[in-house]
């Protein structure tokens, strides 16, 4: 896990350290569920809720204006009532087609860090071969992965670099779970928010 979190942090690294760049920063709110990747989203709207919070930096890596390529940074966190709490870091990386007027379609995908929390007791083995509870604040690093698809629109037809409203649909995993008999656990997301540009050192609005 030590080199997967060298690896995040030079992936943000990479695009803070250009020049010039145009920016823009969103937050986006969700609910998720375990269940199969892609099938399984029509139970994101009639389960129950576990919510999310996502920010997020992006910029695009080219120029061209109906095909654009946009690397975002991502810190979220989420709660799931009976399997934990997580903070995630990670780097995602979006195929975005915008044609002329106020809508953008998007396909994308990321991998990176979490570190969650478990909403239930881990034993653990000590040195005299006795079971102990391991405190959950402890918490345990985790891999994550996942693909998505998203459309957003700006609040003003005349000003597409404006505010822009975001819907995503996410699949994804995170490994390991339980390494006896759960390697990894498949989540659908739903996801709701807004971006606009923002200003940062060093680049332009």
């Amino acid at each position: 896990m030590k080199q997967l979190t060298l690896l995040l942090l030079l992936t943000a690294a990479l695009p803070l350290s250009a020049q010039h760049r145009e920016w823009r920063g969103g937050a986006l709110l969700s609910n998720q569920v375990v269940s199969f990747p892609v099938t399984g989203f029509p139970s994101v709207f009639r389960s129950a809720i576990h919510p999310g919070l996502d920010g997020y930096l992006e910029t695009r890596l080219n120029k061209k204006e109906h095909n654009q390529f946009v690397l975002q940074l991502g810190l979220g966190v989420l709660y799931h009532r009976f399997f934990q709490t997580a903070i995630k870091l990670y780097p995602w990386l979006d195929y975005r087609y915008a044609p002329k007027g106020p809508w953008k379609v998007s396909v994308g995908l990321g991998a990176g860090y979490q570190h969650s929390f478990p909403a239930y007791g881990i034993l653990r083995k000590n040195a005299a071969g006795e079971w102990v509870q391991i405190p959950a604040w402890h918490g345990r690093p985790q891999f994550i992965a996942g693909a998505g698809l998203g459309v957003s629109r700006a609040m003003q037809s005349d000003d597409p670099d404006g505010i822009r409203w975001e819907f995503r649909l996410r699949s994804s995993i995170q490994t390991p779970f339980a390494k006896s008999y759960i390697p990894m656990i498949p989540y659908n997301s739903v996801m709701l928010g807004l971006s606009l540009p923002v200003q940062c050192k060093g680049g332009k609005k």
